[in-house]
This record gives C-alpha cells, structure tokens and sequence, in this order.
C-alpha cells in the first residue's frame, strides 16, 4: 500500500480541487491527483485505479457537480469498498450520499480555504491518520 492521500473530484470543481491539493502538499501530505500525477500517452484509467488502490486515504470533494458523477461515485464507493481512510470535503451545498453521511465531513462552505481553523483541523486529521494508518504510530491521547 502507498502513502498519498487520492483525491477525487468533479472536473468543474478544479479550481478549489488545486488550491486545496496544494495547501495539503505544502503542508507535508502526499497528495495523488490526475491531471498532476498521470503523464502523457499512459492508460488513464488503469494509472486512476492503481493510485486508488493503493493510497492509504481518499478525499471525496462534494458538491452537486460532484454528486452527479459517475465517475465520482464510482471512486468513492471503491475506495470504502477497499477499506480506504475515507475524508468527505463539502464544498458546496449539496445532499450528501447516505454512504458518506455516517462519516463525519469538513464543511469548507462558509470562508473556503480561507477558514483557515477548517483547513488546520483537515490537515492534523490527514496527518495523523497517515501516521496511524502508514506508520503504525499509535493516536495520542487527547489533553482534558
């Protein structure tokens, strides 16, 4: 298994896609994205898939675009099927898949990536699955 975190993503949805995939990586995380991580005349989907399968988590950024897809869908249901640390992004209001409503998701709705107390809680809770989920590295217990 890999250690980057897949994100997945309607195309119209790209703008935010690449700001948030930035933020991520400046902060340490490996992040895995198409149009950054598949190079020219390789096989689009199986290159898609075999960064899925082996990443050890998967952003799933909502909005309706994002609800609408196929594609989306499809990469989402896979990776809870494959057991994937599984992080819903709302991005946009939208009604959520019941499958991802039991998952607790980051509402970037009110400030965007501007909401930085959002961003910072995103970023501790990737890192600190990466640690548990790569590394073994057992959680720390919370300060009362």
């Amino acid at each position: 298994m890999g250690n980057h975190l897949f994100i997945c993503y309607a195309r119209e949805d790209w703008d935010f896609v690449q700001k948030i995939a930035t933020k991520l990586k400046e902060s340490g995380i490996l992040v895995w994205l198409d149009r950054w991580d598949i190079a020219q005349g390789t096989n689009w989907n199986k290159t898609r898939d075999n960064a899925l399968y082996d990443a050890a988590q998967c952003l799933v950024i909502l909005s309706p675009a994002a609800i609408d897809s196929e594609q989306v869908e499809a990469e989402w249901v896979t990776a809870l099927e494959e057991k994937k640390h599984l992080v819903p992004i709302l991005y946009q209001p939208c009604r959520i898949p019941s499958r991802l409503r039991l998952i607790q998701h980051f509402d970037f709705t009110k400030g965007g990536l501007e909401n930085a107390e959002i961003l910072w809680s995103l970023i501790r809770a990737l890192g600190i699955s990466f640690a548990v989920f790569c590394l073994g590295v057992p959680r720390q217990p919370r300060s009362q």
